[in-house]
């Protein structure tokens, strides 16, 4: 399992009961999946700007098939274009703890996410006026500037998703 999360001896307590059946909305959850992979494999995602495609790809991976709560009017898990603590940088998600108290939200951000379209390498410095930095290291910038909390940062560009922690630059990637 060399790059793995969890390791095997870890996971084989949880697994052991486990029943793919009692996972809540596992059918609709696979039927999101299996669109998002019919999109990739059509080219419908190397044909659209990220703007046009990444609020859906958050909402319905981190939020319907990975179980980030963002409905709920007064306690959720993600934020969208949430600024930073320090300028008005802005990752393009947070996951944390959000909840409405007296003064606005408060915001307690644990990871940052980074997405970018299905054609843009997320190791190669973008070629843009303000910096010249890839995908990566843009959204450990972001991490840095969202508090002490954020240990975790995801990168995508729809076709792979990683997930870095904050102290490592090394990374766990899903394919599609």
């Amino acid at each position: 399992m060399g790059n793995a999360i969890f390791s095997q001896t870890f996971l084989s307590q949880y697994l052991k009961d486990f029943r793919l059946q009692s996972e809540t909305d596992i059918y609709r959850k696979k039927e999101i999946i299996d669109t998002w992979i019919a999109m990739l494999r059509s080219k419908r995602l190397n044909a659209v700007k990220e703007e046009e495609t990444k609020s859906r790809f958050i909402l319905e991976i981190f939020g319907d098939v990975l179980g980030f709560n963002y409905k709920n009017p007064s306690n959720w898990l993600i934020r969208e274009e949430l600024k930073s603590k320090v300028d008005a940088t802005k990752p393009d998600a947070a996951l944390g703890i959000f909840h409405i108290n007296e003064s606005g939200i408060d915001n307690d951000v644990q990871v940052v996410i980074e997405i970018k379209d299905a054609n843009t390498s997320l190791d190669t410095p973008q070629n843009r006026k303000a910096f010249n930095i890839s995908p990566v290291s843009q959204a450990f910038l972001y991490a840095s500037k969202m508090g002490g909390n954020c240990k975790w940062v995801v990168v995508s560009n729809f076709t792979e998703i990683r997930f870095y922690h904050y102290s490592s630059q090394g990374n766990i990637r899903f394919l599609t």
